[in-house]
C-alpha cells in the first residue's frame, strides 16, 4: 500500500505501508478520494501541534473491500464516509459511558495518521454508508456540513434571527446556505470579494464586505437591533473586534472552522456586551444528518469548482498550496482521486 506522509516541514514523500485488518469491529476501504484542506497545507508548511511523519487528509471516501466477519450493512463494494475523528476512551467522559461528550477528542491527521493512502482500516462505527444518489465531489463536504450543522444546533439558532458569519470559506458559505435552509438569515461578512461573490451565487442574499459602511449596513439590515447570533470562522482573517461591533448585547457567538484556531479575543470585547463565547470543532454527531442534506440535495456545491488531481506527484500540489497560502490566495483546497 502506498501513502504521502509529511515527515517534516515542507518535506512529503510517497512511502510503502501495511495496513492489515485485525480485529472483527474493523472495516477495510479503499480510499477513492481525498479532500486536502487548509489545514493540511499548513501541517505540511510546519505546525507545533502535529508529532512528525504524519499521513494528511481527514476527509476521505472509500470502498468497503475486507471485514473479517459476514454482515448484512458493512457490504463489499459499498461506498463510505469515514467520521474523521476519535474519542480518546481514557477521559473522565469516556470512563463513564459519555464518548459523545469526550473531552480529548482525536483528529486524524493531526493526532493520528490521516487518509492520503490507497487503503485504510478503521473501526465500523467510523463508517459511515452512503447511497448511490450521493456524488463523490459532494460527499467530500459531509466534515463541513455536519460541523455546520454542530454550529445550528449549539446556538440554537431559530428561525427569523439574524446570523453574522464573520469569514467567507468553503465552511462558512455552507454555514450560512444550511442557515438560510433553515429560515434564519445569514449576514456573511469578509474581506475576500471572490468568497462573497461565491455566496451570492449560492444564493445568499446578505453578503458584506469589511469596509466603513458595514456596521451601518448591519444595523439597517436588523433595524437597529445588531445580531443576536455570531459565528467566527477560524479561516477567515477578519478582526475579533467586529464581533463587539456587529453584537446585540447578551448574543452568542461560536468560534468554529475548518482550521486550528489561534483566535485571541480581548476580555473587554467579552464584559462591554456581555457575550457568551462557545468554541464549536467536533461535528461527528450529525454525520447521518449531514448524509439526508446531500440526499435532498439542499447546498450548492457546485460553485467551488476544486480541482482535482492524481495521486501521483501530490507532492508537487502540496508545494504549490504552500505558495499559494504563503501569498495569501484563497484557493487552498483540492481533491485526490486515488482511482
Amino acid at each position: 500500500m502506498f501513502a504521502w506522509q509529511i515527515l517534516g516541514p515542507k518535506q512529503i514523500k510517497k512511502v510503502s505501508l501495511t495496513d492489515n485488518i485485525e480485529q472483527l469491529d474493523d472495516v477495510k476501504l479503499r480510499i477513492t478520494k481525498c479532500l486536502i484542506t487548509k489545514q493540511d497545507i499548513i501541517n505540511y508548511l510546519g505546525s507545533s501541534s502535529i508529532k512528525y511523519p504524519i499521513i494528511p487528509s481527514k476527509i476521505a471516501i472509500g470502498i468497503i473491500t475486507e471485514t473479517l466477519e459476514e454482515s448484512n450493512y458493512f457490504v463489499k463494494g459499498t461506498k463510505a464516509y469515514i467520521t474523521p475523528n476519535t474519542v480518546c476512551h481514557k477521559c473522565y467522559k469516556c470512563l463513564n459511558n459519555q464518548e459523545d461528550e469526550c473531552l480529548n477528542v482525536q483528529y486524524a491527521s493531526k493526532d493520528y495518521d490521516g487518509f492520503l493512502k490507497e487503503f485504510a482500516v478503521i473501526q465500523k462505527q467510523s463508517c459511515n454508508l452512503l447511497v448511490k444518489e450521493i456524488k463523490d465531489y459532494d460527499a467530500l463536504f459531509l466534515n463541513h456540513i455536519s460541523l455546520a450543522l454542530s454550529v445550528i444546533d449549539k446556538l440554537k439558532i431559530e428561525k427569523g434571527q439574524h446570523v453574522c458569519i464573520l469569514g467567507g470559506s468553503i465552511f462558512a458559505n455552507i454555514l450560512a446556505q444550511l442557515i438560510a435552509y433553515y429560515q434564519a438569515v445569514p449576514i456573511l461578512v469578509d474581506n475576500v470579494k471572490q468568497n462573497l461573490d461565491i455566496a451570492n451565487d449560492c444564493g445568499i442574499y446578505y453578503t458584506l464586505l469589511t469596509d466603513k459602511t458595514l456596521e451601518k449596513q448591519v444595523h439597517n439590515i436588523t433595524g437597529g437591533r445588531k445580531c443576536t447570533k455570531i459565528v467566527y470562522d477560524t479561516e477567515s482573517q477578519l478582526s475579533t473586534d467586529l464581533i463587539s461591533k456587529l453584537s446585540a448585547t447578551n448574543a452568542q457567538v461560536a468560534i468554529s472552522g475548518m482550521v486550528e484556531t489561534k483566535t485571541k479575543i480581548t476580555f473587554d470585547i467579552l464584559v462591554d456586551t456581555e457575550i457568551n463565547v462557545k468554541f464549536i470543532k467536533n461535528g461527528s454527531e450529525n454525520i447521518t444528518s449531514g448524509i439526508n442534506i446531500l440526499v435532498q440535495k439542499i447546498l450548492n456545491l457546485d460553485c467551488f469548482d476544486i480541482p482535482e488531481y492524481k495521486f501521483d506527484y501530490i507532492d508537487k500540489h502540496f508545494e504549490t498550496f504552500a505558495s499559494k497560502i504563503l501569498e495569501d490566495d484563497n484557493n487552498s483546497v483540492f481533491i485526490v482521486d486515488l482511482m
